[in-house]
C-alpha cells in the first residue's frame, strides 16, 4: 500500500469537501431549473383543460363568467409540485349566489356541467342540472368533459415524467462529479 504524505491527504480531504459542495449546488440548480419548468407546464395543463371545457359548449341561455380560470393555483417549491384547487380562489362573478361558489366548483369544474341548477322548487329532475328560461325549467343542461379530471390525469402523468427526468439528470451529473473525485483519489494514492 502506498504511503500518503500529509499535504496529499489534506488536498484529498479538500477535494472530497469540494465535491460534496458541488453536489449540493448541483441539486439546488436542478431544483431551480425544474421549479420554473414545472410551474409553466402545470399552468399550461390547467389552462388547456379549462379552455377545452369552455370550447366544448357555447351557451345561448346565459353569459359566461370564465371564472374557472381562477379556480386553481400552481404551487411549486423545491420539495413540492402540485396544483391546488379551491372555490375560494374564484372571483365570484358568476350569477350563482356569491356564497355558493362550491356549486360551480363541484358541478362545472369537477363534473363538467355547463350552467343549470340541480335543485330548486318544482325541479323536474333533482340532482341533474337544468336550465331555466323566463322562470320555468326549460331543459337539462349540457355536460361535457370535466376540467378537473383532465387536469388531474395530465398533471399526474407529467409530474411522474418530470420527477424521473429530474432524478436522471441529477444522477448523471453527480456521477460525473464523483467519477472526477475518484480519479483524483486514484492519482493521490498511486
Amino acid at each position: 500500500m502506498a504511503k500518503i504524505d500529509r499535504r496529499s491527504l489534506d488536498k484529498l480531504m479538500k477535494d472530497i469537501y469540494d465535491t460534496k459542495d458541488k453536489i449540493i449546488k448541483l441539486d439546488k440548480n436542478i431544483n431551480k431549473k425544474y421549479k420554473k419548468e414545472v410551474k409553466e407546464n402545470l399552468e399550461y395543463i390547467a389552462r388547456t383543460a379549462i379552455d377545452n371545457y369552455y370550447e366544448s359548449y357555447s351557451p345561448n341561455l346565459y353569459k359566461r363568467s370564465f371564472d374557472l380560470y381562477n379556480i386553481y393555483k400552481v404551487h411549486v417549491t423545491d420539495k413540492e409540485w402540485e396544483i391546488l384547487y379551491d372555490s375560494s380562489y374564484m372571483n365570484k362573478t358568476h350569477r350563482v349566489d356569491k356564497d355558493d361558489s362550491e356549486y360551480i366548483y363541484d358541478w362545472m369544474f369537477k363534473l363538467g356541467w355547463h350552467g343549470g341548477a340541480a335543485y330548486g322548487p318544482d325541479h323536474p329532475s333533482p340532482g341533474t342540472p337544468w336550465w331555466k328560461l323566463s322562470g320555468s325549467w326549460y331543459k337539462p343542461a349540457i355536460q361535457t368533459g370535466s376540467p378537473y379530471k383532465q387536469i388531474k390525469a395530465e398533471s399526474e402523468i407529467y409530474l411522474d415524467d418530470a420527477i424521473i427526468q429530474k432524478q436522471e439528470e441529477f444522477n448523471d451529473k453527480s456521477n460525473a462529479i464523483l467519477d472526477s473525485l475518484e480519479q483524483q483519489i486514484y492519482k493521490t494514492i498511486r
